[in-house]
């Protein structure tokens, strides 16, 4: 029988091979404890409604909608999570799977203890928190609220995902999972800390905010942060601000030249946010300018040679 307790949720757009990759590496998983998975589908082509179509061949809990009128990722995220009827619903996005015995894992955590919120560790973050019940909002947002933007890192009851009616949306563009959280809890803070690497993602999948990497991490993360309820301790705001690119490396020197290769960091970009990408990037914005001038070509070049030269 189809699972009553879990079902997993994914919000697409565009990324057939990417959803179906992530399908098939958790589908043992998934028949082992009939768990549904809901896939909400915002492509403009017929090719992820095809692949579905061929899982529901070996698969039968598999739950497909295409929506006709796009809406957006924060929307598509919410929408989502309204699909399944069961107690728990787990929140992935399409380059994220869940690991061998994951879900195990998780149904003996909503068993024993019946959170309102489970969130995972990563073998890409290795979080050093033991496993741990916490019932204060300002120590998730302190010691996790950096990881939670990450969407497959949280497991919501259907009691937390009621709270999306009290959330002013308008607030939190790119960041809708951080709104659901964080208002649910300081409505009353019941949240669990699972430890075990239970999600795994491949590096090589671009994000869907890629080519707007500045914008979501140094304007819209912010804004989020700080349109939290009261409650949230503005010092500790303004940590989580900056430890998302430290814990990441988002934009370290590496990174900054990868932005500059694809045309991303570029004069007009760093006029923009020179400040900012000072502090969140820990180099000087001299070194950041320098590298935001450097020419495309002569990057691609190098590029090519280092590939040579070390692989």
């Amino acid at each position: 029988m189809k699972n009553k307790i879990l079902s997993i949720c994914i919000p697409t757009f565009n990324r057939p091979e990417v959803l179906k990759n992530n399908i098939f590496s958790m589908l043992e998983e998934l028949k082992k404890f009939s768990i549904p998975i809901f896939i909400s589908d915002e492509s403009d082509n017929k090719e992820t409604g095809i692949l579905i179509s061929e899982i529901k061949k070996i698969y039968k809990y598999i739950f497909y909608f295409k929506q006709i009128k796009k809406l957006g990722h924060d929307k598509n995220v919410f929408h989502s999570l309204s699909l399944p009827s069961t107690e728990y619903i787990w929140l992935l996005s399409d380059s994220v799977f869940v690991n061998k015995n994951a879900i195990k894992n998780v149904l003996n955590i909503i068993n024993v203890n019946k959170p309102d919120l489970i969130a995972v560790n990563s073998h890409l973050r290795e979080l050093d928190i033991k496993k741990n019940f916490y019932t204060n909002s300002n120590d998730v947002l302190n010691d996790l609220g950096w990881h939670l933007t990450w969407t497959g890192a949280t497991i919501y009851s259907k009691n937390a995902i009621s709270t999306s009616c009290k959330i002013n949306k308008t607030k939190y563009t790119n960041f809708p999972q951080i709104a659901l959280i964080f208002t649910h809890l300081s409505g009353g803070c019941y949240f669990y800390w699972e430890n075990n690497n239970l999600i795994s993602s491949t590096k090589k999948d671009k994000s869907y905010w890629s080519e707007n990497i500045f914008k979501v991490w140094l304007e819209d993360w912010r804004i989020a942060l700080y349109n939290l309820p009261s409650c949230y301790s503005k010092k500790i705001k303004e940590k989580v601000f900056l430890e998302h690119s430290k814990k990441t490396g988002l934009f370290n020197i590496k990174s900054l030249f990868s932005l500059r290769s694809l045309g991303i960091l570029n004069k007009n970009t760093f006029k923009k946010y020179n400040k900012l990408l000072g502090i969140h990037s820990g180099k000087g914005i001299i070194i950041i300018w320098f590298i935001s001038l450097i020419p495309i070509n002569l990057l691609l070049i190098l590029k090519k040679i280092v590939k040579r030269v070390y692989y």
